[in-house]
């Protein structure tokens, strides 16, 4: 370790002459990406307090990077104007000096080797992850540099040599496919299907015109104990891939290895296979899918192709963590998100990235499809019954790679929808991912020391207001609280509603059958009542405000009511019999226990959500049973919720969502599975 008191980051770059290239950079760049000409630089932003971290490329690194862009004779930023445009030169110079410098106003961070992880918590000035690997007593920013010289302590950060440049992912898809040539046979159906087209209509950088309305009140009225953290400044579009390699369809259709072989028809053959095999239920499904044209959403090989697409960046180290950094030691991390096949979803499952195991790491990899079932296994304080052998499901290869706007993962078997699993499987939902935007830009992952950031009524999909009063936010826990403090929600979070609100969310669609919803949340004394309404994919138009087709669940729930209220008896010391006595008792009333596969930090040690109950003043999580439904079609259900009390600062607390089939609750045979 090296501490440089008298030095800034800024100060100490520019008395090193090996960063004399590099601090020129800096010296002309602007804050703003791609703004070029603004009064203050990021030189002079190094030069003030705050936390920050330089990956400073050497001036080895910069003339390599140089003589790319221009030849031998390009070798400072002034030789780029023998090259470019006056314009193109502002514009290179401030991606080179944002790429490389942090920035942790939030978090009050600076990054030494000691708290480096997989992704820093922090993006880079051109809003873009820092990645973090080692090899041996090496560490590899973004895959392409190494640092040679690391935890250079100045007053106002840290600053570690690199000998790379690192550069923003400018390819497209074709780029793409032109440079790994080995994913060509998938190339062919995404281009014959069209479905490329409307992937790349969605930008990963839009103009978001932030909210500036002042909703700091709402915290210091409800939560003074919380702080306020604003509301979005970004907003970005992404999509997720899963796509096989060619030795993964040839090895699966073994004609498509052969000379001269139709690659288009023998894959649309085992779409079509697929296709028949799952929508049997749905003759007229079958019928409008193989008929209509590979370019139509309906037809089955353009359903096929679409399957393999998320509308929402899952990039490597948010495969299924979501949950923002918690302890490691929590039962397995799983999501729901949609494709853009029509009314689809993909169950993704965390292995070594989000579990740890007692006595070492998961030896499970990220697996896509892993249909759960009950094995009884127990971890730390939880149990978590719904897995199956790992021999199951769709697994991910080691790689990742970037496009412009997208986050591609090979896959290491075929990927298709199970559509007829699905209808024989309990759907949990967290609120967060039901929102693409979140995820994409980074809002879930977010280490902030206990706050609240409110979203703006035009910043997310899948929720609709319908009272325009609607304060909507999502709280974040500290992942460094002890035992004994945080949240006690499942994935740590919680999302709340105020003033007079009254929303609907669209969840994600599920296979056509009859289903029971409920309602996963936490008691306190500040959340009031709400009324709650469902309704299905013919009972409602996204968007529109014709709300006759919902139907209302009963009378309003109250949400200050603790969960031992309900009929909640501890498990311990209980035979099996009367635990399965008590569940039979609180679903009479309309309740359950919350989930067994989720830790809680509720006291001097963790219990699962399960055996979480707490005192009649604290936070006891607890599932409402909203009622059932049923669908005549596949599809998303809506779930309405509104004030029904008159007051403004009461809370409604949605922490996640599940949607059980009725094949679960109402089977004779077998209870549902403690999970």
């Amino acid at each position: 370790y090296y501490t440089f008191t008298g030095y800034t980051c800024e100060s100490y770059l520019a008395d090193k002459p090996e960063f004399s290239i590099f601090n020129e950079f800096l010296d002309y760049s602007s804050l703003t990406p791609s703004s070029g000409g603004t009064s203050s630089s990021i030189a002079d932003l190094l030069s003030s307090y705050g936390y920050y971290t330089v990956f400073a490329p050497d001036n080895e690194a910069m003339a390599a990077y140089l003589h790319k862009l221009g030849d031998e004779n390009c070798n400072s930023r002034r030789d780029l104007y023998n090259y470019f445009t006056e314009a193109q030169v502002d514009s290179i110079t401030d991606v080179v000096a944002q790429m490389h410098v942090v920035s942790s106003s939030q978090n009050l961070r600076t990054y030494t080797s000691e708290n480096f992880e997989q992704k820093l918590l922090d993006q880079n000035l051109y809003t873009k992850v820092i990645y973090v690997s080692q090899d041996g007593d090496s560490y590899i920013i973004n895959d392409v540099a190494t640092i040679t010289e690391r935890d250079i302590e100045v007053h106002n950060g840290c600053v570690h040599r690199i000998n790379a440049v690192l550069e923003p992912t400018g390819r497209n898809l074709d780029e793409f496919f032109n440079e790994y040539p080995q994913f060509s046979i998938f190339r062919k159906a995404l281009e014959a299907t069209k479905v490329s087209e409307r992937m790349n209509l969605i930008p990963e950088q839009y103009d978001y015109e932030k909210d500036n309305t002042d909703y700091s009140y709402w915290v210091t009225a409800v939560a003074p104990w919380d702080n306020y953290l604003g509301t979005p400044d970004r907003r970005k579009f992404a999509y997720t891939m899963f796509i096989e390699p060619d030795d993964v369809y040839t090895s699966a259709i073994p004609e498509l290895a052969s000379p001269g072989a139709d690659t288009l028809a023998l894959l649309q053959a085992y779409a079509l296979a697929w296709f028949e095999s799952e929508y049997t239920d749905m003759p007229e499904l079958l019928e409008r899918g193989k008929n209509t044209a590979i370019t139509d959403s309906d037809n089955y090989f353009n359903r096929f192709v679409a399957y393999h697409i998320l509308n929402k960046k899952v990039d490597r180290t948010d495969f299924t963590r979501y949950n923002m950094g918690m302890p490691p030691d929590y039962v397995r991390y799983h999501q729901w998100a949609e494709t853009l096949a029509p009314n689809t979803m993909l169950y993704m499952s965390a292995g070594a990235n989000g579990h740890a195991w007692p006595g070492g790491v998961d030896p499970d990899p990220n697996i896509l499809n892993l249909n759960p079932s009950p094995d009884n296994q127990e971890v730390f304080n939880a149990k978590n019954q719904w897995r199956r052998p790992t021999d199951d499901g769709v697994h991910l290869g080691n790689e990742i790679y970037y496009t412009e706007n997208g986050y591609i993962h090979p896959i290491e078997d075929i990927l298709v929808y199970p559509r007829s699993e699905f209808k024989r499987t309990r759907f949990r939902l967290e609120i967060s991912s039901i929102f693409p935007e979140v995820m994409s830009n980074d809002y879930r992952y977010w280490n902030v020391t206990m706050g609240r950031l409110v979203f703006p009524h035009n910043y997310l999909s899948h929720i609709h207001f319908i009272s325009e009063s609607t304060v909507f936010e999502l709280c974040y826990p500290n992942r460094d609280e002890p035992p004994g403090a945080g949240r006690n929600g499942y994935e740590g979070d919680e999302w709340m509603c105020y003033n007079n609100y009254d929303v609907i969310l669209r969840l994600p669609p599920v296979p056509r059958g009859t289903y029971e919803v409920r309602f996963g949340y936490t008691r306190a004394a500040t959340r009031g009542c709400a009324q709650f309404y469902l309704a299905g994919p013919g009972d409602y138009e996204w968007g529109t405000d014709n709300y006759s087709g919902f139907r209302p669940c009963g009378i309003p729930i109250d949400l200050t009511v603790t969960v031992k209220d309900h009929g909640w008896k501890s498990d311990e010391g209980l035979t099996e019999a009367e635990i399965a006595d008590t569940d039979k008792e609180m679903r009479a009333r309309g309740w359950m226990k919350g989930p067994n596969s989720w830790r809680a930090n509720n006291g001097g040690s963790t219990f699962s959500l399960r055996e979480t109950a707490n005192s009649g003043e604290g936070d006891s999580p607890q599932r409402a049973i909203l009622g059932q439904i049923t669908l005549d079609e596949d599809g998303p259900i809506y779930v309405r919720a509104r004030n029904a009390t008159t007051m403004t600062t009461v809370e409604l607390m949605m922490d996640y969502f599940e949607i059980c089939p009725d094949n679960i609750y109402n089977n004779p045979y077998a209870s549902e599975p403690i999970d």
